[in-house]
């Protein structure tokens, strides 16, 4: 089944501002019912969005970025990346190809250091402009009596984690929060709207959380990145 991301979609405030941080959260909590493939593309979708926040990597040398980068200006002076992904291990069939030590990670760990593998260690040096901060916020079991209520219970324990980290790296307020957001495409493709539903109850899940407590997300505005997964 071919994969795909859509070009995200915005949710802005009336008063929009301009802010020095961007976070990019990727949803990947069911991550060990994903296909490869699946896994193949959200991660694609995760760096193409930085990509387009950091600057070049050939417009770096030697870890110092060069002073006719044109864009420099318009880039925010930190880049958040936080992958919610679980904490189930992968010691079971689907991990035979990875080494036994690795078999000892959880579904997040691996995603996570997928990642930052693909991504280069370049990307995090201190002397960039754009400062690339990265953290994994693990999932686990929430309670709920319905499947609504624990979908619902898990957003906002997500939520929560995601705040809890920035503040722990003294984040800069959040102008703009991209969700890379993987989609069971058959269940969306009879009706687009339904695609915008999931991402309408995943904004207004994190947005009540973050408008209860102070912080650097409480003013953010929202895009969307869909992974058909």
């Amino acid at each position: 089944m071919a994969h795909s991301y859509h070009k995200p979609n915005s949710f802005h405030s009336t008063n929009e501002r301009p802010k020095m941080a961007q976070l990019v959260l990727t949803l990947a909590q069911n991550m060990d019912g994903m296909p490869a493939e699946a896994v193949d593309a959200t991660k694609r979708a995760t760096i193409a969005t930085l990509d387009s926040m950091l600057p070049p990597l050939d417009s770096m040398n030697q870890g110092e970025e060069k002073k006719d980068d044109s864009h420099a200006s318009l880039r925010p002076n930190q880049v958040h990346l936080l992958v919610a992904a679980p904490k189930r291990m992968i010691g079971d069939a689907r991990g035979i190809d990875r080494p036994d030590w690795e078999r000892q990670w959880s579904y997040g760990e691996v995603l996570f250091g997928d990642m930052v593998r693909t991504i280069g260690l370049q990307r995090f040096s201190p002397n960039c402009s754009t400062q690339l901060v990265a953290n994994l916020v693990d999932v686990g079991n929430v309670g709920g009596a319905t499947q609504t209520e624990r979908e619902l219970a898990l957003l906002r324990d997500i939520a929560k984690q995601c705040l809890s980290k920035l503040r722990h790296k003294d984040c800069l307020s959040v102008g703009r929060t991209t969700i890379v957001l993987p989609v069971n495409a058959s269940e969306f493709e009879e009706s687009e709207s339904r695609r915008g539903q999931l991402q309408e109850t995943v904004k207004a899940a994190f947005s009540q959380v973050w408008r209860e407590e102070q912080g650097p997300l409480q003013d953010t505005n929202f895009e969307f990145v869909t992974v058909d997964a």
